[in-house]
C-alpha cells in the first residue's frame, strides 16, 4: 500500500479516535438506566517496548463484544490498568539500567498510545496502575484485614528458590520445574515466609466451580491442580517417634513392606543428629545431591529409582506390627503429605521398581495379579488378615475405622494444593506490612500509616543471601511496635506481583475512591465480572488466586457473592517469529504499533479475527466476516440498497470501528455510528417455506427437487419418482423411505 494511502488511513482512524474521546463514548453511564455489562480483559504489565501482536486478538476479540454489547443496549464497563508493581516490571528497569518507579512511568504512556491506535474501547475514566501509592494502600490494607482474620502468617516452608532471579516462587509460578521469567532452575530451600492459606478454601475452590460459566478443560485444570483426595493418615512408630504418612489406599495396609521419606524429613535430620543412622555418610551424600535437584527431575517415573535405607531405623507397621526398612529417596516430596509414604510393591508400579531394585519382599493383598508383576487394578482382599474377602471400599471403611478405634488412623482428606506463598525478595513490590517486635511478635502497622513504600534505591538489585533488598535500608526498617512502642523491625520481604491483580478487577468500579478500596453500591451494581477473558497459562496461578482473594474478602463482609467472574473464555495464542508462544520474556514480540502503521487499526483487526479462532467458545470472529462477506456477495455487481447497505455497516463496526464511522457520516448521519443500536430483524423472515429434497435409489443420489416444508409425504413420494423416472423405469419398488426435509429413497429391484 502506497505511503499516501497509509497516512491518510492513520489520520482518518485518529480522527475518530479523538471524537470517541471528546464524546466519553466508552464511559459507563453508571445510572441503572440501562442493564450491566462487565466485559474484562487481563490487564498487561508494562515491559517491553509496548504492547505486542499477542496481546491484540484477545484485546481485539473483547473489543468487539464490548463495541456490540453497547449496541444492544447494555451498559458496558470496559476498563484497562497497568500490572505495573512486580517481578516484570523490576527484571525489565533492570535490563535497560532505570529505577522501576520512572521505567513503569514511561512505559504506560507507550502503552496508552498503543491502546489508542488499535481502536479499543476502553473506559479512560477507570484506568488504574497496582504501582499507584493510592492502589498500594488498598492492597496493603487487605492484607493486614486477611492476617487479623488468619488467613496471613508467618512460617518456615520449603520454597522454590530462583538463583538467578533472586526471589522464592510458589509452585504456580513454575513451568515444567523451572522460573516462569528466566527458564532457569529452581531449588528447594527452607525459609520463613509470609503465606495465605489459600488451602482452607480449597473444596470451595472446586466446590464452587459448579455455580460459573467456564470451559470444561479450565474447571478441569483447576480440580487437578488442587487435588483433593480422600484417605487416611497413618502413625508408624520409629521407636519413641512417630512417623505419619498419608494414603488413599489404607485397605493395602497389610502389603507394605518398607517406607520411603523425602531426604529434608525433619526425622531425618532428628536421627542424623542423634546419631541413631549408622551410615549416616552415606545419607548426607545423598539428601546433598537431592537438593540439587529440581523437583520435575525427581517426579520423573520414567528415570530409575535411587536412594539410601537408613540403617539404624525401622518403621513399625501399626496393623499388624511388622518391623519395616525405612529409605530416603528423592521421588519423595517434603510439601507432599508428610514427606512420607508407606511403600506397597505388589500393587504399584514406582514400589514395584523400588523394590526390585533393593531386593525387598513384596506382598501381593488384591487377587487378581499375575505372578511377578505389579498389579494396580482392584480385586478383593488377600493376605490382609480382617480385611481379607473384602472390596476396595468395603476394606477402605473397615481399616479406617479400625485404625481410629486403636488411636493410630484417621480417615482425612488432602490436597495438593498448598497455601500461597506470599514472600519475594524483590524490591518492586508492595512491602508487607507487618513489623516485629521482641515483646509483641509480627503486629500489622496502624492503617492510617498506609500506604507503606519502599525507599528510594539506587541499588534495588536482589541480594545473594535470600534476603530482600530492603534489608539493605537500615533507616527504613527501624520502626516502633504499634501495640507498645518499644523498638521493632519492619518486614523487608514484599508481596508477589499477583497481589495487586488479585482484586484490581473491584478498582476498577471506583478508581478514585479515597476512603475504601470500592464502595459497596458499585460493587453490588457491577459485580460479578459477566465476561472475562485471559491466558490458559493463568488458570492455576491468577484465576485460582484471585477467586480465592474475592472469597475471603466475601466472607469478611465486604464484597458481594462468591465468585468473582460469572464467565471465564480463553483465546488462542499468536506466535512468535521462532513459533514459540509470543512473549515478552522469550523475546519474540512483534510490536502492534508495527503492524497498525504499515496496514491501519481497521485492517489489522479484521486480518487477526478473521485468521484466529478462539478456542471452543460461542466468540466466532471469523464467522462473523464470513457471513458479512457472503451478504455483501449477495447483491449482483455489489450493489445493494441503502438499507441494506447501512445495516452492513452498523454490523461491521465493531470489527472496523474507524472505517464504518467514515462511511456513516458520508451517508449523511449527524450522529456517530457508535451510538446507533444493533439492526433489528424479522424472525419469521427466517423461517422457510421450502427446502430441497434429495432423492436417491438404493441410497444413491440420482436427483433433487423443491417442495413446501410442510408438504405431506405422499406430495413428496409422487415429486421424488417425477424426478427418478428414468432411475425407476422397469424396476420394482419394494420400499420407499421419506427423511423429512431432507430426501426420498427408493429401495428397488430391477
Amino acid at each position: 500500500m502506497a505511503t499516501d494511502d497509509i497516512k491518510k488511513i492513520i489520520e482518518r482512524e485518529a480522527k475518530w479516535q479523538k471524537r470517541w474521546r471528546d464524546a466519553r463514548a466508552f464511559v459507563p453511564k453508571n445510572d441503572g438506566s440501562k442493564p450491566k455489562y462487565y466485559n474484562l480483559i487481563e490487564f498487561p504489565f508494562p515491559s517491553g517496548s509496548g504492547l505486542h501482536v499477542g496481546h491484540m486478538l484477545p484485546y481485539t476479540g473483547m473489543d468487539v463484544m464490548a463495541r456490540y454489547k453497547r449496541m444492544r443496549g447494555f451498559d458496558v464497563l470496559f476498563p484497562i490498568g497497568y500490572d505495573s508493581m512486580g517481578i516484570s516490571s523490576e527484571k525489565y528497569a533492570t535490563k535497560i539500567g532505570k529505577h522501576p518507579r520512572d521505567s513503569v512511568a514511561e512505559l504506560i504512556n507507550i502503552f496508552e498510545k498503543d491502546i489508542s491506535v488499535m481502536g479499543l474501547s476502553f473506559d479512560p475514566e477507570s484506568k488504574i496502575a497496582t504501582s499507584d501509592p493510592e492502589y498500594i494502600k488498598w492492597t496493603q490494607w487487605m492484607f493486614i484485614q486477611f492476617f487479623k482474620a488468619g488467613l496471613a502468617y508467618k512460617s518456615e516452608l520449603p520454597m522454590n528458590w530462583c538463583p538467578n532471579c533472586r526471589t522464592n516462587l510458589t509452585n504456580e509460578e513454575l513451568e515444567d520445574g523451572c522460573c516462569e521469567r528466566c527458564h532457569g532452575p529452581v531449588e528447594k530451600k527452607m525459609k520463613l515466609q509470609w503465606n495465605l492459606a489459600i488451602t482452607k478454601y480449597a473444596d470451595r475452590l472446586i466446590d464452587d466451580l459448579a455455580l460459573v460459566d467456564y470451559p470444561e478443560k479450565v474447571k478441569t485444570m483447576q480440580i487437578n491442580w488442587i487435588g483433593r483426595s480422600y484417605g487416611a493418615d497413618v502413625d508408624f512408630r520409629v521407636g519413641d517417634d512417630v512417623m505419619t504418612v498419608y494414603t488413599t489406599r489404607v485397605d493395602t495396609i497389610f502389603g507394605v513392606t518398607f517406607c520411603v521419606v523425602a531426604p529434608e524429613h525433619k526425622l531425618v535430620k532428628k536421627w542424623l543428629d542423634e546419631g541413631k543412622i549408622k551410615n549416616a555418610d552415606a545419607a548426607r551424600e545423598y539428601i546433598a545431591a537431592a537438593k540439587a535437584k529440581s523437583e520435575i527431575e525427581r517426579t520423573d517415573a520414567t528415570k530409575d529409582k535411587t536412594g539410601v535405607k537408613l540403617d539404624g531405623v525401622m518403621a513399625k507397621n501399626p496393623f499388624n506390627n511388622k518391623d519395616v526398612p525405612i529409605f530416603i529417596s528423592d521421588y519423595v516430596l517434603a510439601d507432599y503429605g508428610f514427606g512420607a509414604i508407606m511403600a506397597v510393591p505388589a500393587h504399584d508400579s514406582r514400589d514395584w521398581d523400588f523394590a526390585k531394585k533393593f531386593g525387598l519382599e513384596i506382598i501381593p493383598v488384591l487377587a487378581g495379579g499375575e505372578p511377578d508383576k505389579v498389579y494396580e487394578g482392584d480385586g478383593t482382599h488377600i493376605n490382609s488378615s480382617f480385611l481379607d474377602g473384602m472390596d476396595k471400599e468395603t476394606a477402605i471403611a473397615a481399616a479406617i475405622k479400625y485404625g481410629t478405634e486403636h488411636g493410630f488412623a484417621r480417615g482425612t482428606k488432602k490436597y495438593k494444593l498448598k497455601d500461597w506463598g506470599f514472600s519475594r525478595q524483590m524490591y518492586w513490590g508492595e512491602p508487607i506490612p507487618m513489623v516485629y517486635c521482641e515483646k509483641c511478635g509480627w503486629q500489622p502497622i496502624n492503617e492510617s500509616e498506609l500506604p507503606l513504600l519502599q525507599p528510594h534505591m539506587d541499588d534495588y538489585k536482589p541480594t545473594d543471601t535470600g534476603e530482600s533488598p530492603l534489608a539493605r535500608a537500615t533507616d527504613w526498617i527501624k520502626t516502633t511496635c504499634p501495640c507498645c512502642g518499644a523498638p521493632a523491625k519492619r518486614e523487608t520481604d514484599t508481596m508477589p506481583q499477583w497481589a495487586g491483580s488479585s482484586w484490581y478487577f473491584m478498582r476498577y468500579l471506583d478508581s478514585k475512591n479515597d476512603k475504601e478500596f470500592c464502595s459497596r453500591s458499585q460493587l453490588d451494581k457491577w459485580m460479578p465480572v459477566d465476561h472475562y477473558n485471559g491466558g490458559m497459562e493463568h488458570t492455576t496461578r491468577h484465576l485460582l488466586y484471585s477467586r480465592f482473594w474475592y472469597k475471603a474478602l466475601s466472607d469478611l463482609g465486604y464484597v458481594p457473592g462468591v465468585e468473582p467472574y460469572k464467565k471465564r473464555t480463553s483465546n488462542g495464542l499468536i506466535m512468535g517469529p521462532d513459533g514459540q508462544k509470543m512473549s515478552k520474556s522469550r523475546g519474540n514480540v512483534v510490536p502492534s504499533s508495527d503492524v497498525v502503521a504499515r496496514a491501519g487499526a481497521d485492517a489489522c483487526r479484521m486480518a487477526i479475527l478473521y485468521l484466529a479462532p478462539w478456542e471452543q467458545n460461542n466468540m466466532k470472529f471469523n464467522t462473523a466476516i464470513s457471513g458479512m462477506m457472503e451478504f455483501i456477495n449477495a447483491f449482483p455487481g455489489g450493489k445493494m440498497p441503502r438499507r441494506a447497505y447501512e445495516i452492513l455497516i452498523q454490523m461491521l463496526n465493531p470489527f472496523a470501528p474507524h472505517l464504518t464511522e467514515e462511511m456513516w457520516e458520508k451517508l449523511g448521519h449527524t450522529d456517530m455510528l457508535v451510538f446507533e443500536p444493533w439492526p433489528t430483524f424479522d424472525a419469521s423472515k427466517l423461517v422457510a417455506t421450502t427446502t430441497i429434497f434429495a432423492v436417491t435409489v438404493n441410497g444413491k443420489r440420482v436427483g433433487e427437487f423443491t417442495a413446501n416444508v410442510d408438504a405431506g409425504n405422499d406430495d413428496l413420494v409422487a415429486m421424488a419418482k417425477n424426478t427418478a423416472t428414468r432411475q425407476l423405469t422397469g424396476a420394482e419398488i419394494i420400499k420407499t423411505i421419506v427423511v423429512p426435509k431432507k430426501l426420498v429413497n427408493f429401495v428397488v429391484k430391477k
